[in-house]
């Protein structure tokens, strides 16, 4: 970790942290993601600084959560009878078949969403209520 951010702003509690792992990996490309939470929602904010080829995020979903893509590139998780809406900006969304391991041995099917960079910055919103 390059850097890190703790603060409270207006109603919102703000997290920033900034790393060079991809370098090691020979991509000259520095990742600084920054979470902005509040009462019902966090915004999340990933900004990549260099040069890359292309960028992905993954968002691993629970087997036991419902995920139903309710317009283009907007998505509603549903477990226990509570929904939270996922809203991107910046990146192409698929969802995708994935597996679970919840212990040496076990796999269970689940789903990812791969969001795919469209530039340099993605945006991430979830709405909960």
């Amino acid at each position: 970790i390059m850097q890190r951010d703790v603060s409270v702003r207006d109603d919102s509690i703000v997290l920033m942290a900034e790393h060079d792992g991809f370098i090691r990996q020979g991509v000259q490309c520095l990742h600084q993601r920054t979470f902005r939470v509040n009462e019902n929602r966090c915004d999340i904010v990933d900004t990549l600084t260099g040069r890359f080829d292309m960028a992905e995020c993954f968002f691993m979903v629970h087997p036991e959560v419902m995920v139903t893509e309710v317009e283009q590139g907007i998505f509603q998780l549903e477990a226990n009878g509570r929904l939270l809406r996922l809203e991107f900006a910046g990146g192409e969304v698929a969802l995708m078949d994935a597996h679970y391991f919840p212990e040496f041995g076990v796999a269970l099917a689940t789903k990812k969403l791969v969001v795919r960079f469209k530039d340099s910055s993605l945006k991430t919103r979830l709405f909960w209520t």
